[in-house]
């Protein structure tokens, strides 16, 4: 009987650093899987994130994606500027 209980005593001191490490594990999956969570209800889905990867991998990071981004978004005020400028120029020779 005494072996016995020596016996489960030392499984029991060998499973718990295991135990530990795995609800460790547990921890940080939850933390990824929140953020994911959060990410998706701003329609970040898991299709959205593989494209945004892809891109990342073009532009140099993140950084060059969002650097892109900001490019393009500057490119399009200035076309519809230019727009409406032709469209004032237009209108004033018209006139």
């Amino acid at each position: 009987m005494e072996g016995s209980k020596k016996d489960l005593q030392e499984q029991v001191d060998q499973l718990t650093p295991k135990v530990d490490a795995l609800a460790g594990q547990e921890s940080a999956i939850q933390g990824v899987l929140a953020v994911y969570n959060q990410l998706k209800n701003l329609g970040y889905d898991e299709k959205t994130l593989t494209e945004l990867k892809k891109a990342s991998d073009t532009y140099g990071g993140a950084g060059g994606v969002l650097e892109a981004m900001n490019s393009y978004a500057c490119l399009q005020a200035i076309q519809s500027s230019i727009s409406e400028f032709e469209a004032k120029k237009a209108s004033a020779e018209s006139d």
